[in-house]
Formats: C-alpha cells, sequence, structure tokens
C-alpha cells in the first residue's frame, strides 16, 4: 500500500511541476510582450517629443542633457616602454 501511495504523490508532484512550468512559460511570453510594448511606447514618445523632453523622462527614458557625456581624452593608451618591465 505504502508504495501505491508514494507513486501516486510522485505522480502529483510531476504534475504540478508540469504545471509550474507552463505558467512560467506563460509569464515569460507576457513579460516579453509588455517589454516590447514599453520599449514602442517610449520610442513613439521619444520621437514624438522629442529625446530631451520632460515627457519622455516622465515615460522611463532619460533625457539626452541628463545622460553623462564621455570625458575627454579618454581614448584607450597604450603602456609607455619606460614603465613596461624589460622581460629578460
Amino acid at each position: 500500500m505504502g508504495a501505491v501511495r508514494s507513486y501516486f504523490s510522485l505522480d502529483n508532484y510531476n504534475q504540478m511541476v508540469s504545471t509550474l512550468d507552463q505558467l512560467k512559460n506563460s509569464l515569460d511570453e507576457e513579460e516579453a510582450r509588455l517589454r516590447e510594448k514599453t520599449k514602442r511606447m517610449l520610442s513613439a514618445t521619444e520621437a514624438h517629443y522629442g529625446p530631451d523632453s520632460s515627457e519622455y523622462e516622465q515615460v522611463g527614458g532619460t533625457r539626452a542633457s541628463e545622460r553623462k557625456k564621455p570625458a575627454k581624452g579618454s581614448t584607450k593608451s597604450t603602456p609607455d616602454k619606460a614603465t613596461t618591465p624589460d622581460k629578460a
């Protein structure tokens, strides 16, 4: 009787895991749709009001004037031979 009982418990567990997998897949699909809709809405707001508008900021964008500017002269420099240890 114990073996039959544990079989049904395992079967129930497997069914629950399968159901949870389906729910997770459904949630992932909904999140992807929402992400795409949000991206399109942000893009449309930027096109209509401009990338530096308060409306663009209100819908979640970062205003162009608030973005960090790249530092001047921030190119990668090669190490100087004088500071590189000699390979003897």
